[in-house]
């Protein structure tokens, strides 16, 4: 008889590589992990899921730091699988790092500009240094040569501006998304199913253990890291979802308890909502809403709030779009 831990890989692996990326959104992807706390995905399927959260991530044109924490998951599976990290990989990551920084500078370019000071101190000083004094760690093998080079020149910008004014001038949101679909494609192509396993699958325990025991440094730490970033991707996807859910596209396991309802209609006082303070619009704000309509047009305010949503943080679509109609008529006073 095929046990739970067979069923539910089989039948992730069903949805995870024959329903259209079209059709799987973060509340799926989010169960998913879930999922795979309880019972345990299999190492392709892990690799699977992490691959459609950074298709989700490019379906929606926004390039933020769980991307890295992403990649950063995806290269410890593939060490503790004994397969080599593509190049690809790395060079994705360094694209993604260096868009997550440079985006501030475009939009302030000044010394003194404290978002950009922040991604710097926060990826590369923090993020990025732990991995390089790690020596043989895990996650290192996501350093590169490029990586290095381009940590060099931030740090100079800091106190050079020709250098300053040189990486502001650089699309690196194009290129991260090139690198991270080249990325995509290639590591896609190496996971696609001969044929899925539709009959009966022999439960073998001793399969079943972890394949991360192969790792040289010990037990794969994978598991505990999933486990610590579901919040971040939940609070990222939700953000991408543009903060909706809809429970038919959701799938969870049915909960054996029954609730007993009483035939009396219990009287409940409603709930006051409270209308949200009033918060001023700074110019950083302004200038990304004026970039984000002239990149992806007037009315496209889902699109721009997802794409810059570190800076429209606590901001929703209709602020942006009675915030522009405000813009526009002081333009035309």
């Amino acid at each position: 008889m095929e046990s739970k831990h067979d069923f539910v890989n089989r039948t992730l692996e069903y949805i995870l590589h024959r329903v259209p990326d079209t059709e799987i959104n973060g509340n799926m992807l989010k169960n998913s992990l879930r999922i795979g706390q309880v019972f345990g995905l299999e190492p392709r399927n892990k690799k699977t899921v992490f691959l459609k959260i950074l298709q989700h991530y490019l379906s929606t044109h926004s390039i933020t730091e769980p991307l890295l924490y992403t990649l950063e998951l995806l290269a410890e599976l593939f060490c503790c699988d004994a397969s080599p990290v593509p190049a690809t990989m790395t060079a994705a990551y360094c694209a993604v790092a260096v868009e997550c920084t440079l985006k501030y500078l475009k939009l302030s370019r000044h010394h003194h500009n404290p978002l950009y000071l922040d991604a710097v101190n926060r990826i590369w000083r923090v993020r990025i240094a732990l991995m390089n004094s790690s020596g043989s760690g895990k996650e290192s093998v996501l350093l590169s040569g490029e990586l290095e080079q381009w940590r060099k020149d931030i740090e100079t910008s800091l106190l050079d501006s020709e250098v300053m004014e040189r990486l502001a001038s650089i699309d690196t949101k194009r290129d991260a998304m090139v690198k991270v679909k080249a990325f995509l494609d290639e590591a896609r192509t190496d996971l696609e199913p001969g044929s899925l396993k539709c009959s009966s699958v022999a439960a073998d325990n001793d399969n079943q253990t972890s394949v991360f025991e192969n790792c040289d440094q010990g037990p794969c730490s994978v598991e505990t890291n999933i486990i610590a970033g579901v919040n971040e991707w939940d609070e990222s996807i939700d953000g991408l979802e543009g903060g909706t859910s809809n429970r038919a596209s959701r799938f969870n396991l049915p909960s054996p308890k029954r609730r007993n309802l009483s035939p009396l209609k219990k009287y409940e006082p409603k709930e006051t909502k409270m209308r949200r303070k009033a918060r001023r619009w700074n110019q950083l704000e302004e200038a990304t809403l004026r970039e984000g309509v002239v990149k992806f047009g007037k009315g496209n305010w889902k699109l721009i709030l997802n794409s810059e949503k570190d800076i429209f943080a606590g901001r929703t679509e209709v602020d942006l779009k009675d915030k522009w109609r405000n813009m526009s008529r002081r333009k035309h006073e």
